[in-house]
């Protein structure tokens, strides 16, 4: 194991796992990598194709909004999926349209699919002379699954096919011809939305650039762009509506590897040298990444992504208990300075 490094603690994100611990993310220390694999542009990109391969110009035939599978929230409408906010419609002079369950039910039952459609992150339905368009966003543990054929590689999802439907079907589709479509979402961050008009309504209409369907800006217009910002790479880079969006941490800190940058850089100090590495980079990845669609055995063995969930065998339970203790200590620290300045207030109005 590398010795631990300041940086490595400063600039790694910290992420809950599965098992209720927690994992570190840093490309300078592939030895601390423990992270599932969360559905960034590459996956989503590979269930878009994989509903309009199967799907596409199918009539629903069946709805089903209750949860499938066995899982806690058996049988109920899971309200934290689908989003039953109002928003603002592009009709009837741009009133706020209710959403219920039966909104989800009359926007797709005996609705045929006209296109299946990607920006950043999110995916949405289109259908044959029909509003709303059915928005979706898949979390940490989102994914889609077709009855019968091959699932998408996808760490965090932990699909079990097998009985169908499958735990934590938070919707099930039936089209004509028997084909079955299921949204599934363990950990419950994904999102289920209903938009008139999507890629002019938030969330989509506030993406910054798709970093695979997009065309991409010059590394001249990059560093201007890269300009305004005083904050980290990583940071900048990870936010969906600054520069790129669907980029999450594995494909980040890939980009950043493969340019030789830093995740620490600051990002007005990006040179156009840099940037054309970047630019270079991000798209190959995603696009390597889709094209095998994200079969983890087919992707380049240089890439650190190989490492990133791979534990280190080497590693003792000394170093073990010890990096687990300074992390613990880091995190305590930073504990105390967000809420000291709260502390001193009570202090202050107790006087």
């Amino acid at each position: 194991m590398n010795p631990l490094r300041i940086d490595t603690i400063l600039f790694a994100s910290f992420t809950p796992t599965t098992k209720g611990g927690f994992s570190i993310n840093h490309p300078c220390n592939n030895s601390l990598q423990f992270l599932d694999l969360m559905p960034e542009l590459p996956i989503v990109e590979c269930f878009r194709r994989l509903v309009e391969r199967h799907c596409l110009n199918r009539r629903i035939v069946q709805v089903i909004t209750r949860e499938e599978g066995g899982g806690p929230l058996n049988g109920q409408f899971d309200s934290k999926v689908f989003e039953l906010s109002s928003f603002e419609t592009t009709t009837e002079n741009n009133k706020n349209k209710q959403i219920d369950e039966q909104s989800f039910h009359n926007a797709m039952q005996n609705k045929t699919l006209k296109s299946v459609n990607r920006k950043g992150k999110y995916l949405w339905f289109d259908f044959k002379n029909s509003q709303p368009s059915v928005l979706f966003h898949f979390g940490m543990t989102g994914a889609f699954v077709i009855k019968d054929f091959p699932l998408i590689p996808h760490k965090s999802a932990n699909i079990l096919p097998d009985p169908w439907p499958p735990l934590h079907t938070k919707l099930r589709l039936v089209f004509e011809n028997n084909r079955e479509l299921v949204f599934i979402d363990q950990r419950r961050f994904g999102r289920i939305k209903l938009r008139d008009d999507p890629l002019n309504e938030p969330p989509i209409s506030l993406l910054a650039i798709d970093a695979f369907a997009d065309p991409l800006p010059s590394s001249e217009e990059l560093v201007t762009m890269f300009s305004k910002y005083s904050t980290p790479i990583k940071t900048v880079l990870l936010d969906q509506n600054k520069v790129f969006c669907g980029i999450g941490n594995w494909v980040v800190d890939e980009v950043l590897f493969h340019s030789k940058i830093h995740p620490a850089t600051i990002t007005n100090t990006i040179t156009i040298t840099q940037a054309e590495a970047l630019l270079h980079n991000l798209r190959e990845i995603v696009t390597i990444a889709i094209e095998n669609n994200m079969d983890f055995s087919k992707l380049p063995t240089t890439w650190l992504f190989h490492q990133r969930w791979k534990r280190n065998s080497s590693m003792s339970d000394g170093k073990k208990l010890i990096l687990r203790f300074v992390i613990i200590l880091l995190l305590c620290e930073i504990a105390v300075l967000k809420l000291l300045p709260y502390f001193c207030m009570l202090l202050r109005c107790n006087k």
